[in-house]
Formats: C-alpha cells, structure tokens, sequence
C-alpha cells in the first residue's frame, strides 16, 4: 500500500508540474512540453525512477487557451512496480503576468499499480477531480497547486482504502531565478548526453539546492476507511472496516532566514482514530486525537547543501541511516546553534494519552556536539494498566499468535512503573514521567538518575523477561 501511494505521489509531482511555456503557435508549445517532458524523466532518473511515454504530444490552439494532450506516460521504479498515468489533459491559459501560466489538469482514471511481471497489484480510482495551478515560465515550477479530490478509491489485493475528500494546497515565494535556471540547464544537459551513466553524479549535485525562500503545504483528509475483503460463510466476499481516521490535517513549511539560516516546521494533527483489530481485545483501540510536530530551526543552510552535494558528489547513492537527506542535515547543524524538536500527542477524551517530545541544540562547548532531551509522559496510567490487562484475559487475546509476548506486559508494565516519576493530576488520576537528557559534558540521565541506577532499578524484571523469552 504504501509503495502504491508512493508512486502516486510521484505521478502528481510529474503530471502537475509540466511546464506551460506556450509561445504564439502550438507548434512551438508543442516542442516545449516534449523538452519538459524529458527533463522531468532525467529529474525522476536521477533517483533511479524510469519514465516512460507512448504516444505524441497533441497541442490544440482552442482561442484564449491551449488544449493540451500528453502521451501515456509509466513510472517504474527499481523494484519493477509500474504506475500507468494513462492519457493526462490540461487547459494552458496565458495570465496577465508575462510568463505565469494557470493550467487546469484532467487526470486518467482507474490509474493501474503492476509488479515486475505485469500483474496488476493496485487500482487508483479518482472519480470526481479539480486540480488548478500557476506555472511560472522562467524557474520552470509551479508557485500555486490546489487539488481535490472525492471519493477515491484505493484498492490493493485483499485491501481498499477510500477516502472521501482529499484537498491540497501549495504556496510557494520568493523564487531563486539564477538556481532555478542552473537545475534546467544541468538536467537539459544531462538529456541531450542521453543520460550518460559518468554525468549522473555532477548532475545529481547540482540538482541539490534550495530554489524558493519560502513554501507552505496545506493538505487535508476526510473520511478515511481501511478495509479487507474477506470470504464469508455463505462464499460471498464481503467488506471488513479495519481502521477509520475521520479527518486528518497537514502543514508543512520551510523559510530561509538571513544569516544562512533555515527552519523547517510540520504538523499533523487526525482526529477520532479507530481500530477494530485493536478494539476487539480492547478498549484503548480508538483515540479521539493525535497530534505531531517536527521543528527545524536555525539549520545552516550552505553546510547542509554542501555536505549533500559532497556525499552524492562522492559517489554514494544511499545514505545509511532511517533518513538519507535528514542525517547530513543534522550532522552539519551540530555545534551551530541549531534546534530539532520533535513532538507527539495522542489522546483519548477524559481518558488515556501519550505525550513525547524530542529536543536537540548544536553546543560547540559540549563534548558530544549539542545536547538534548526526551520526554515521555503516559497520562492515566491507571486506565492504561486496567486496559492492558483486561485485553490479556481475552479470548482473542489468548489465540493470537503473539500470546507468549502478551503475557509478558505485566512485567513490562512492572519495569516502566520502578523508573518512572509518578504523579496526580486534580482528579486524581495518576501519570508516568520519562525524561532522558543529554548534559554539555556527554551524560546520559533519566528521570535525573544516571543510566547505572536505572538499570539496577530495572534489572531484576529484565532478567524474568530474558529467562521468559528462552
């Protein structure tokens, strides 16, 4: 599912961003849109991304815009898995701003998801669609994006996933002219060398850059359903609800400030979040909120670039590590000033919740380059435990292939209590308190207590639990 929403995300970026640069006759639109076109199949091939077209670009001159017809166009990834655009359509209408164009794009639909051996192992249904945007002829990119679409349908092997409504928004200022124009030439000449293998390394380089001072995304979901189907008695297939999400909000943005400086912020915020797996052994399956922030700030901006494009430049195609782009990026920010902060909320009304957050400052004058600290907080702990232990006296719980682990929460539940920092709000509901800190001088602390002590704390039910576990 997830390598399926991938190469969507992927198809949009392509579809979306075809440069209308129409002069006075089609026949020269026509010309652009095919350069464009090449450029964006060099762009996806510098990460190992093939693009293919069948058929011709039709330009029509219709009056006071231009009817634009693409060939089909394939995206394959490396693993073999294809996804057929099908045939795209967009209306190029000339602005009054000399160069901006605003185009309106009509996607193919059911989009088809294939394996390496051309079996079809998704289907993207995109029924009802507006997607509106303003292309600026001389960066060669979009400054506005708004997309919607309702009632799409996702289906995967045994799996559908529907969502009712899908709006995005992307805003972008203050464009870098000289950067932008400097990536257009290094991809054009890396088409007209017909992508030589010895080039894609001082290509990739001078692809990496920031093209924008700022840039926003607004993006929206609503009505979200996970299903399976599934065989029942009677041998009729039938639908099964997995998971719901009702709504989920997220904003992106990134900002370049004076001094070399960059910060980056998200959040993401879904409400009323349900499991029906979960919730068959226990009430905790459903939370009524969740909310997530990830901030960047103060990140030296020409290290960071300069440090990916050493990297790439190198030769190295994968970066080890969870994130290939984050971790050069915090590895330049050490010592500097820099903050990454990290944060997760989830809840339940009246009831359970999770409260974490992650903070990292670059300090020159530590030993280990910044430091830093985690928190973590479980607020009514007493549902929490009673949860827990309700759902390991189920039956569902007692047939699950899982069931020797489960049985081993009590002392999992036993070790977090021995080291925790135990609370009462007004109601007289109890909390947990982790928080681990990273002092100037590289010690590790949690809840102020050095590592050594924790571990005695902890060590005698660990030790129950590796005897368990043999």
């Amino acid at each position: 599912m997830k390598s399926s929403l991938a190469l969507i995300a992927l198809f949009l970026s392509l579809i979306i961003a075809m440069p209308v640069m129409a002069k006075d006759k089609s026949t020269a639109l026509k010309t652009l849109i095919e350069q464009s076109l090449l450029r964006s199949s060099a762009k996806a091939k510098l990460r190992n991304i093939k693009v293919t077209t069948h058929g011709d670009v039709i330009v029509e001159d219709a009056g006071n815009y231009y009817a634009v017809t693409l060939p089909n166009i394939e995206v394959t990834r490396m693993d073999g898995q294809t996804l057929d655009m099908g045939v795209t359509s967009i209306n190029a209408i000339p602005s009054a701003e000399e160069g901006i164009w605003r185009i309106k794009v009509a996607l193919a639909t059911p989009q088809r998801v294939t394996n390496a051996i051309d079996e079809t192992v998704a289907l993207i249904r995109l029924p009802n669609q507006n997607i509106e945007a303003f292309w600026d002829q001389k960066a060669d990119m979009l400054s506005t994006v708004f997309a919607q679409f309702k009632n799409v349908d996702i289906e995967h092997g045994h799996e559908i996933t529907r969502i009712g409504n899908v709006r995005f928004n992307t805003t972008i200022k203050d464009i870098k002219y000289e950067a932008a124009q400097k990536r257009t030439v290094a991809l054009q000449s890396w088409v007209d060398q017909n992508y030589a293998p010895e080039s894609r390394q001082a290509v990739l380089s001078q692809t990496i850059g920031l093209y924008v001072g700022e840039a926003f995304n607004h993006a929206e979901f609503e009505n979200i359903e996970y299903l399976e189907r599934v065989r029942a008695e009677d041998g009729q297939s039938r639908e099964r609800l997995i998971s719901s999400l009702q709504k989920a909000i997220i904003d992106t943005s990134f900002k370049e400030k004076a001094d070399n400086q960059l910060d980056v912020l998200a959040n993401i915020k879904a409400e009323s979040i349900k499991s029906t797996q979960i919730k068959d052994i226990s009430r905790l399956g459903n939370f009524d909120t969740l909310e997530m922030a990830f901030y960047l700030k103060d990140i030296p901006l020409r290290e960071s670039i300069a440090a990916l494009q050493d990297i790439i430049s190198a030769g190295v195609t994968e970066i080890e590590g969870d994130d290939p782009i984050l971790a050069p990026v915090i590895a330049a920010a050490k010592g500097t000033g820099s903050e990454f902060i990290v944060s997760l909320d989830l809840s339940k009304h009246k009831g359970f919740g999770i409260n974490s957050r992650l903070e990292m400052q670059g300090n020159n004058a530590s030993e280990r380059g910044g430091t830093g600290s985690v928190s973590i907080a479980l607020k009514d702990y007493d549902m929490l435990k009673d949860a827990v232990m309700e759902a390991l006296r189920s039956e569902a719980a007692q047939k699950s292939e899982k069931a020797a682990q489960l049985k081993n929460m009590p002392l999992v539940l036993g070790i977090l209590e021995n080291i925790a920092v135990r609370t009462e709000d007004e109601a007289g509901k109890t909390k947990l308190s982790f928080t681990a800190k990273l002092s100037e001088a590289g010690e590790i602390t949690l809840n102020d207590m050095p590592l050594n002590q924790v571990m005695a704390l902890a060590m005698p039910a660990m030790m129950v639990l590796q005897e368990e576990s043999k």
